[in-house]
């Protein structure tokens, strides 16, 4: 595990050193577009830290597999992998929205299906040409002591483009629609379809809920 927690944290170094542009996804609430080629995406936060690279195996076909890493208590550990499938037929375009569907299986180290979610991403260009509107409905379970609890998840995120480079986002969360969160940021594209990092900032608006924190992920697309 050592060994392991170096390389996570020399990966962060590096990626925070170079240039950056492509689809950093550590927002939450996702859009209706499958990733270029080849993606790989990681991010590192005061909650959880994600590693997903993104393969596509068909035009609107994205299978993108990774690892979390609980990072809440200033260590970083392994807890789980998964497995997520992404389809997009079509995907937006200027007044047409965009419509999809995602799921994924997480699992833990000794291969037990610890959660399960799909939800259908919806998205569509409003403003100009890098502005977006995306709408998640979902649902998500998780096993609980051998139990498994389900919620519906729904989302509301708004991308927002001050020029080609700098894009706000903003989202609202929610399971069962009583267990409420945000998170904003900005995201800075230095080579348009190549390379990309978000840095945003998220909670709930109930003071018990810390998740997502403090993020800072990076998206690179050869």
């Amino acid at each position: 595990m050592n060994h392991l927690r170096s390389i996570l944290i020399a990966f962060i170094f590096l990626l925070i050193s170079i240039p950056q542009y492509a689809e950093g996804q550590q927002m939450i609430v996702d859009d209706a577009a499958v990733a270029g080629m080849h993606v790989f995406e990681g991010w590192g936060g005061t909650e959880e830290s994600w590693i997903q690279p993104s393969f596509v195996l068909n035009r609107g076909w994205n299978l993108s597999p990774g690892i979390i890493f609980n990072t809440s208590n200033q260590e970083i550990d392994a807890t789980n992998w998964l497995i997520e499938n992404k389809v997009v037929p079509s995907g937006w375009s200027n007044n047409i929205w965009g419509i999809g569907n995602v799921s994924a299986l997480v699992f833990d180290f000794d291969g037990n299906l610890t959660q399960i979610n799909s939800y259908i991403p919806i998205s569509r260009n409003i403003l100009n040409p890098n502005s977006f509107l995306h709408l998640n409905l979902g649902f998500e379970g998780n096993n609980l002591h051998e139990e498994w609890i389900y919620a519906f998840t729904t989302g509301f995120r708004i991308d927002l483009a001050f020029s080609n480079r700098v894009i706000w986002l903003s989202e609202i969360f929610s399971h069962d629609f009583n267990s409420t969160g945000f998170q904003a940021g900005l995201r800075f594209a230095l080579l348009p379809g190549r390379l990309e990092s978000d840095i945003t900032y998220g909670r709930g608006f109930d003071e018990h809920l810390t998740y997502p924190g403090f993020n800072i992920g990076v998206s690179f697309s050869p």
